[in-house]
């Protein structure tokens, strides 16, 4: 389970085979990770007890098939699984509208700011 880096989007086309994507909104980010931080939860078999409020996550499911093309939006949480054996092609972006914030971030920390 990861969110993409640095505001990204990523589209995904299935070639061959198929993925399994769960998917969780931005929203959604708080039932996913442990208040002490660390590791975030696996949505495929959830320690409840380190992740009390995993129940109330709302995922959403999608399996892609040869031919098929997911748009993952920036900050969306996802967990990748292939299903076969599969070729895809994906990509990250970031749109011109979140570049300003992502260079500002990436700049204070080379500079040692981000801390």
């Amino acid at each position: 389970l990861h969110v993409d880096p640095c505001l990204t989007h990523a589209w995904l086309a299935q070639i061959r085979g198929h993925k399994r994507f769960v998917l969780y909104p931005p929203s959604d980010l708080k039932y996913l990770v442990h208040p002490s931080g660390g590791a975030p939860v696996d949505p495929r078999k959830p320690d409840l007890e380190r992740y009390p409020l995993f129940p109330a996550a709302r995922p959403i499911e999608v399996l892609l098939a040869p031919g098929d093309l997911l748009l993952v939006p920036a900050g969306w949480a996802h967990l990748v699984e292939c299903v076969s054996d599969s070729i895809s092609l994906t990509h990250n972006f970031l749109p011109k509208h979140n570049f300003a914030a992502v260079r500002a971030c990436l700049l204070a920390n080379r500079l040692g700011l981000s801390h």
